[in-house]
């Protein structure tokens, strides 16, 4: 961890009220072929359970993932709140509070992209409650680029689509919400002070770019960002984590 990054930990830790907001693959479990394998490092879930524990305290995470697919891999603690979805659901302690969906319109999306990349080694679709992904993680280069062409020109006459490209995955959305609208239901909920947010793809740069001066955001790896703040790997940022929960402790 860097001295600048270090001094901005020590910062937030002293927030009167703090939301940890954070990307779960990537971020807190390393990233895995299979993404039904994914679980969050022992290091990161100590340090959340920690400081979920502490008062004027929130620990959220918020993913691209439906709410049902993040529950179950993310394993959250009672307490915590979810955003799936990139902010399209969110559970916030009372229940599911899905966003609407033209169940029609996502059926026929769902459809043309399996048309589209039927046949295709190594690709995966990935249904999601508000769209679909395109996954390509285990198709070697020249597959993942023809599958994400093919998606692309199977919706392309349907431009009030979203379309997000990240780490090995083309992720298409019958809404516009994005991490960053997450964030601020978020912050709103809980009446956070300031707010950590990290994230390792391009789909987290939303909500990095959309922090106020008193937040704090940390990108994990070496992709590029729009954050000031990064550190190499899911293993490192469970290290921060471990620190601002013994911050955050003596502050409280």
């Amino acid at each position: 961890m860097s001295a600048e990054l270090a001094a901005e930990l020590r910062r937030v830790a002293g927030a009167g009220g703090l939301l940890i907001a954070l990307d779960f693959d990537g971020v807190l479990a390393p990233l895995q072929d299979d993404p039904d394998a994914s679980r969050m490092l022992p290091a990161a879930r100590d340090a959340l359970l920690a400081l979920a524990e502490l008062p004027r305290t929130s620990v959220a995470l918020v993913s691209g993932r439906g709410l049902d697919d993040l529950r179950a891999v993310g394993e959250a603690a009672p307490g915590w709140l979810l955003a799936g979805s990139h902010g399209q659901e969110f559970d916030l302690g009372e229940g599911v509070v899905p966003a609407p969906v033209d169940e029609g319109a996502r059926a026929d999306l769902i459809a043309r992209l399996e048309r589209a990349v039927d046949g295709l080694d190594g690709i995966r679709i990935e249904r999601k409650p508000h769209g679909a992904a395109v996954h390509s993680r285990t198709a070697d280069a020249d597959t993942a680029e023809r599958a994400q062409a093919a998606a692309v020109a199977a919706i392309e006459d349907l431009p009030e689509l979203k379309r997000r490209f990240g780490r090995d995955v083309l992720e298409v959305s019958l809404s516009t919400a994005t991490k960053a609208d997450a964030v601020e239901a978020l912050r709103r909920e809980t009446a956070a002070d300031a707010v950590l947010f990290a994230g390792d793809d391009v789909t987290d740069e939303d909500a990095l770019a959309a922090l106020h001066p008193l937040d704090l955001g940390v990108k994990v790896g070496a992709a590029e960002t729009v954050a000031r703040h990064r550190v190499s790997d899911p293993e490192a940022f469970s290290a921060l984590l471990a620190e601002l929960a013994a911050l955050r402790a003596a502050a409280v």
